[in-house]
């Protein structure tokens, strides 16, 4: 992965978690520090129950990132893929 794709994805990550906190998940943040996060997801500290996975793609695949989340989400979690097409202002759920 290439560093300008890394730093589009971080950059995302750190979009949906000000979103998170501005609606009242003070604590959301993300967890990607470069290491692994399997079990975490992309952003900790919003509702509970939900493993979430951040994606800023043109080309996402939905049943690569849904699966992707379902594999590293815990059982006693549901996974959530955010979504955001590059140009646009709309996260999807």
């Amino acid at each position: 992965m290439s560093a300008t794709s890394r730093n589009k994805g971080a950059a995302g990550e750190r979009e949906v978690a000000r979103i998170m906190r501005a609606s009242g998940w003070n604590d959301a943040k993300r967890t990607s520090r470069g290491v692994t996060q399997a079990g975490t997801g992309d952003i900790v500290g919003g509702p509970p129950g939900y493993h979430i996975e951040v994606k800023r793609d043109e080309r996402l695949s939905m049943q690569a990132a849904l699966a992707q989340a379902a594999r590293d989400c815990p059982p006693e979690m549901v996974p959530v893929v955010v979504r955001r097409w590059n140009g646009d202002t709309r996260w999807l759920i």
